[in-house]
């Protein structure tokens, strides 16, 4: 059975051959339900709320995820060092009590070490894809200052206005979410561009 949809990119004509759920083809790229599995097992989507609902907001992430590694691959974006890949493989390694727990989940997603490897590889590319375009999602100590300084009466609590370390975290949330928006509107435009075909029998 083929796992993690190449990883997470079979092509559609291979794909077909599997006997895994098809829950999405993006641009050609088949995701599968193992593919969702995976994610949520290994601990490689941050989401929250039943397990339905987890799933498809995986499901939501890894449709998104694909079409940033087609703009990555377009524009040659490298993958981290060896040793950065490691690193990360082994920081998914301590989400489990021992290795054999680990390389047990691995067995029952159909996943190698070599096919983890490649999804780390990718989510290192996907996001140095959008630290370069949107910046790093959590600002930098100058730019926060800055970020307040510019707007610094529009922190204000009780009539006071707030000086920079009561206010740095307002500050910081404010970027965040201002960066977050102006990836997701982008995502959005990729989306009403690409090919996308959904199987998962939303409601």
């Amino acid at each position: 059975m083929l796992a993690t949809a190449g990883v997470l990119a079979v092509p559609l004509s291979v794909s077909a051959q599997t006997l895994d759920r098809i829950l999405a083809v993006v641009s050609g790229h088949v995701i599968t339900a193992s593919d969702v599995r995976a994610f949520l097992e290994l601990g490689l989507s941050e989401v929250d709320g039943g397990k339905l609902d987890a799933e498809r907001r995986v499901l939501d992430h890894l449709i998104d995820r694909r079409l940033v590694l087609d703009e990555a691959d377009r524009l040659l974006v490298e993958g981290p060092p060896p040793a950065r890949i490691e690193a990360a493989l082994d920081e998914v390694a301590t989400r489990f009590p021992d290795r054999g727990a680990f390389e047990g989940l691995l067995a029952r997603t159909g996943l190698s070490l070599d096919d983890l490897r490649q999804i780390l590889r990718d989510e290192a590319r996907r996001a140095s894809y959008l630290r370069d375009r949107f910046g790093a999602r959590e600002p930098a100590e100058e730019d926060l200052r800055a970020y307040y300084e510019e707007r610094a009466e529009e922190f204000r609590e009780g009539g006071r206005r707030l000086p920079y370390d009561e206010a740095r975290e307002a500050a910081r949330q404010r970027m965040r979410a201002r960066r977050d928006a102006a990836v997701e509107d982008w995502i959005a435009g990729l989306e009403r561009r690409a090919p996308i075909a959904r199987f998962d029998q939303q409601p």
